[in-house]
């Protein structure tokens, strides 16, 4: 090996140690100094939203208290005859659910039988009068015989006065038993005792009845009423007078869309052992009745008490899932308030605030919203259906909520 070769194998192994030492520093360096920073994004700002609204201002409203209950009737009759016969005839009304008049003949009974027992009894009483005739004339005659011989006194067998009573009491009892036949004949028309609903039919055409054989059910609709369970809390809160039932508390039942006053002129004497709710009963006057509610239709009733509280009227598009309404705050950001709803009229739905003290007005959103997050930003614009005299730029900062609004 020349001298040349082995001076550059010498060299290369001084220089390889240095190698690695800049290759490691190189890498400590890549390594330390992380990966690459990314470029900073910027967020666009979310638009705002545009919210219809209507500025409303809190009013003192009489607590309301609502209550569900069933349209019924206050009586229900099974409707017996009252004498036996065979049903021959039916009116044509006498069919389940048809409305009948009160005094509507709607079964009649064959005569027969019924006829023949008011001849037997017409003979019956005519042989009694005419036994009393005989009788009262044997007691004149006997009065004069007793006469013709010298004494004015004599005792009332001579003069024939039981026998005379006996059948002066035989004549009346034939006089009852002819009214009595009378009325049977009467009674085989089964007549409607009052205005009522046919509710079911035991007994038809061609059927043998008995006496006190129920042949139909009636519901009575000469007084509609409406039982309706309270807590003790809601029956408290009502806080009636004696002299509030005397005049009738005024009520008003809602069945979907439509509404008819009524009056509660009595509360149940018992509360009921099992829920331990009392019962107040509103009273409907038929003739007001011009919507043709039905029996057994469902209710609800608006009740209203003797005390007042705070409330909103607000439009039915203003309430958000039936739990909230949504506000626009000072700065223009949505806020849920959490709402009870209390009761409705024609106009408007009257809610109570769960969390906050309603003293000032309020901007309500009254139209749809694509996000409905607390917080979102809104572009308010104020209902062109609200007087122009109500609406102001935005409520005083102190009304300002903050999301859902929390005490």
């Amino acid at each position: 090996m020349s001298d040349g070769n082995k001076s550059k194998k010498t060299l290369a192994r001084r220089l390889a140690p240095l190698a690695v030492l800049v290759a490691g520093i190189i890498v400590a360096r890549i390594l330390a100094g992380g990966p690459p920073t990314p470029k900073t994004e910027v967020t666009p700002a979310t638009p705002a939203q545009e919210a219809v609204y209507r500025l409303i201002s809190p009013q003192q409203v009489p607590v309301v208290v609502s209550a569900y209950g069933k349209l019924d009737t206050r009586r229900t009759l099974e409707l017996a005859a009252e004498v036996g016969g065979k049903i021959v005839a039916t009116n044509d009304a006498y069919m389940v659910g048809n409305t009948v008049a009160a005094n509507q003949v709607l079964l009649s009974l064959d005569d027969i039988d019924a006829k023949t027992e008011f001849a037997r009894a017409q003979a019956r009483l005519a042989e009694a009068e005419e036994q009393l005739a005989n009788e009262r004339g044997r007691g004149r005659q006997a009065k004069r015989e007793w006469r013709d011989l010298g004494s004015d006194e004599a005792n009332a067998l001579f003069l024939r006065e039981p026998q005379a009573h006996r059948v002066e009491l035989a004549v009346t009892a034939a006089k009852a038993d002819l009214r009595l036949a009378q009325r049977n004949i009467e009674r085989l028309q089964i007549r409607a005792p009052f205005n009522a609903v046919i509710k079911s039919i035991s007994a038809d055409l061609g059927d043998y009845v008995n006496k006190a054989t129920v042949v139909a059910t009636l519901l009575d609709t000469s007084t509609l009423e409406v039982h309706l369970p309270l807590s003790p809390k809601q029956y408290r809160s009502l806080n009636f007078s004696p002299e509030d039932f005397a005049q009738g508390v005024p009520v008003m039942l809602h069945r979907e869309q439509d509404s008819l006053a009524a009056k509660i002129y009595r509360t149940a004497a018992v509360v009921d052992s099992d829920t331990r709710l009392y019962t107040a009963i509103a009273t409907i006057d038929p003739a007001a009745n011009t919507k043709g509610w039905r029996i057994g239709e469902f209710l609800r009733a608006d009740i209203p008490g003797t005390r007042s509280q705070a409330m909103l009227a607000v439009p039915p598009e203003a309430i958000y899932e039936q739990r909230f309404i949504r506000l626009i705050n000072a700065d223009n950001t949505l806020a849920m308030l959490p709402i009870e709803i209390s009761h409705s009229d024609e106009s408007a739905v009257y809610v109570k605030s769960k969390t906050a003290a309603l003293a000032e007005p309020l901007r309500v959103i009254v139209s749809g919203l694509a996000v409905s997050a607390p917080g979102t930003p809104l572009q308010p614009i104020a209902d062109s259906a609200q007087e122009p005299s109500t609406a102001t730029p935005a409520p005083s900062a102190n009304t300002e909520f903050n999301g859902v609004v929390e005490l």
